[in-house]
């Protein structure tokens, strides 16, 4: 009775293989010479992947969206001394054609107006101010109004112009120039923001998508399972129960696939509002820069030294205030002739320049308060420091986390996968069952979904890094 049972459970397996219709000596027999083979290819490779097992890979490798390398990232069979070495390499050509999405981005647009003007207003400091020119009547009579009756009456036409200190003026040009710096500085901090930003985007669909494709194949094993778990039952084994799980894992998965679905919608959305459209860009592994170990190679800290550049003008411009302003004054006057005197015409010229009467209420707080200024700008710089290294090492930390979840994951994955090949080799033998064969691939989708995760983890989180530092050799010719 029990070989006929068994028989019969083959029969319903036929999918595994028209040899399992055979009778048991001949199992038997094939058992011993998989076992043979094996002991053979231990010697060349690690793992043997079994026939039952391997259709599986190759659909993996079909869909090209489960594979646990199919992600850029090359994380899997390279150690290093950390343990595992992430072989990533950013595609300038990719940060190229998002640049060029970006070149109508409001933000950037924004920093380079606001650039322009600060150029344009540090050229309009160094300029003298209009002249004032005057018009006008000198000691003309009320009750009689005449030009040429009285003595005194003339007309006149002046000029006055003045010459504002011309250190301040400089100071003041000088100024407008280092902001015009920061503000370059911001736009290029604020462009690599935003190209980080896109790449992880692009990494999160893509992320997403694999992750799918892996959700869909379990799908596909579910249906596997239930065949096999109604199969057995059949032959006797008692796994009624087993059937409503696998049901409710299927549930499971096909809301997974909706989320997934739905988080794909989001980041599009997200794309459009910051390129104006969904870029179909290949996403190559991301390499993170290194820190040198100079604050200077910060964004956020060149940013702030370039804003102390700028503060420190305002000394220059309070020091010009002890004397703030001189100019010149000509008038020309014109009398016309009466009858007791002679018309004549003359010039009347005139130097003036303000005096620093008022200097301790006036100068003096101006003088302080640029001082306290600076000393302002100087610790924003040395804040600006502290909290671009620490977040630089946030982010380095949470990369090199993800890097050794990848080292566990794999390493789950490969025990488990020893584990469905001596089930496989048991169940060969005719002995056990093949749904935990089937448990066991499901099993592996589930960790390269994770392992998938992890990896677009490191290419995000290296992005953002990228984001944070300037490339050593980029330094000189930005």
């Amino acid at each position: 009775m029990s070989k006929m049972l068994r028989i019969h459970r083959v029969a319903v397996l036929g999918w595994i293989g028209q040899s399992f219709v055979l009778c048991r000596p001949m199992l038997s027999m094939r058992a011993i010479f998989i076992a043979v083979c094996v002991a053979q290819a231990a010697t060349v490779a690690p793992t043997t992947i079994a026939a039952e097992v391997s259709w599986t890979e190759n659909v993996l490798q079909a869909t090209g969206s489960t594979s646990a390398n199919s992600s850029a990232t090359p994380v899997s069979g390279a150690s290093s001394e950390s343990g595992l070495a992430i072989n990533l390499s950013v595609d300038q050509r990719l940060v190229d054609s998002i640049n060029k999405l970006l070149i109508n981005h409001p933000a950037l647009l924004a920093l380079e107006s606001e650039k322009l003007a600060l150029l344009e207003r540090g050229q309009a400091n160094l300029a003298l101010p209009d002249p004032t020119v005057s018009l006008g009547i000198n000691n003309i009579s009320i009750s009689s109004p005449s030009f040429d009756e009285f003595l005194p009456t003339s007309k006149l036409i002046g000029i006055r112009q003045e010459f504002p200190s011309r250190k301040g003026r400089a100071a003041r040009a000088d100024q407008a120039l280092a902001q015009s710096d920061a503000i370059d500085l911001m736009l290029i901090a604020k462009r690599e923001s935003l190209v980080a930003e896109v790449i992880e985007h692009l990494i999160e669909k893509r992320r997403i998508n694999q992750q799918i494709g892996l959700a869909r194949d379990r799908l596909q094993k579910y249906e596997r399972l239930t065949e096999v778990v109604e199969s057995e039952i059949e032959a006797g084994n008692p796994s009624v129960f087993r059937l409503p799980e696998i049901d409710a894992e299927r549930a499971r998965v096909s809301g997974l696939i909706n989320n997934l679905n739905a988080k794909i919608l989001e980041h599009d959305a997200k794309l459009i509002a910051l390129t104006g459209e969904i870029p179909s860009l290949f996403v190559p592994a991301v390499s993170a820069h290194h820190w040198s170990g100079e604050y200077e190679q910060f964004h956020a800290v060149r940013i702030a030294q370039a804003e102390l550049n700028s503060v420190r003008e305002s000394l220059a411009i309070a020091e010009a205030l002890s004397f703030k302003r001189w100019g010149v004054q000509l008038t020309y006057q014109q009398r016309e002739a009466g009858d007791n005197f002679k018309g004549d015409d003359w010039v009347s010229g005139q130097v003036f320049f303000s005096a620093p009467l008022w200097y301790q209420q006036s100068q003096a707080p101006e003088q302080r308060a640029a001082e306290m200024s600076v000393e302002a700008a100087r610790q924003s710089l040395l804040l600006a420091q502290r909290e671009a290294v620490a977040k630089y090492n946030a982010f380095n930390a949470r990369l090199q986390a993800a890097v050794e979840n990848i080292n566990l994951l794999q390493q789950q994955a490969g025990a488990i996968q020893d584990k469905i090949d001596s089930q496989t080799i048991s169940y060969e033998a005719g002995i056990g069952y093949f749904a935990p064969i089937v448990d066991g691939d499901i099993a592996l989708l589930r960790l390269r979904a994770d392992i998938i995760a992890e990896k677009s983890t490191v290419d995000i989180y290296a992005a953002r890094i990228n984001s944070l530092l300037i490339e050593k050799n980029s330094q000189n010719h930005e």
